[in-house]
């Protein structure tokens, strides 16, 4: 089927189904997108895609022109069993990791946050940044626990082409927690140490919040529970921002 679409010289994005994480170390050679893990009616399997592309290190095979594809953006409705927070979280972590954003719901019904949501310039742009690197976690383990119920938080971060970062701080746990990003974790979010970086949250209309040196540990206050997400863009100080 690749080579046959391809013989038509027309631009078609190709879009592979297969349900598990084997598809992304192949995927690039045969499609422009590929399915890394099971349908994500819920919330559960939600976090499911998202362990999925963190622990097997699916970043390594996405780049410009193939993305790891963890399904569809749940949304709301009859068959939807999130809430418009989770939503939000889910649409903050699929930018993230670079997913194709393929909305499941009825858009014409959508309600007001959810709206909000899914028009998000600044997240969008994210999502759609041209250096196409693929973000990862870097601080958390996975939201599955071992006894298969949730809990947990992660944060996530992604090189932006301007050399800034998206990062993504994610509670999914029953109560809302603190979430701290320490030396080691702007480490692995690819900042070197003691770089001042500025703040802006891109739920907020792009709002700066201040500055931070990474040699301190930054600390989001009270991020709420069951999805609970903030999601910021961090630019180091020699990077120009308007």
């Amino acid at each position: 089927m690749r080579d046959a679409l391809n013989a038509t010289g027309r631009p078609i994005f190709y879009s592979l189904c297969g349900w598990n994480e084997w598809y992304g170390p192949m995927g690039m050679a045969l499609a422009n997108s590929w399915r890394i893990g099971t349908d994500d009616g819920n919330w559960h399997n939600i976090l499911v895609d998202i362990d999925q592309n963190a622990q097997y290190e699916l970043h390594k095979y996405a780049g410009p022109g193939g993305f790891n594809d963890p399904c569809l953006l749940v949304g709301e409705g009859p068959q939807a069993k999130i809430t418009n927070q989770q939503s939000r979280a889910q649409f903050s972590m699929w930018s993230v990791m670079m997913a194709p954003l393929l909305i499941s719901s009825d858009v014409t019904t959508l309600s007001g946050m959810n709206l909000e949501t899914y028009t998000n310039k600044d997240v969008i742009a994210v999502n759609q940044d041209k250096a196409g690197i693929q973000g990862i976690r870097v601080q958390g383990e996975n939201l599955i626990l071992k006894n298969n119920t949730i809990g947990g938080t992660n944060i996530w971060s992604r090189e932006l082409i301007d050399g800034s970062r998206a990062m993504v701080f994610l509670n999914v746990g029953e109560t809302a927690v603190d979430i701290s990003c320490d030396t080691e974790c702007w480490n692995n979010a690819g900042f070197y140490y003691g770089v001042n970086v500025k703040i802006y949250d891109l739920w907020d209309n792009n709002k700066f919040l201040g500055n931070v040196s990474t040699a301190n540990t930054y600390t989001i206050k009270n991020v709420s529970a069951s999805g609970g997400v903030e999601m910021y863009k961090m630019v180091p100080y020699f990077d120009e921002y308007p």
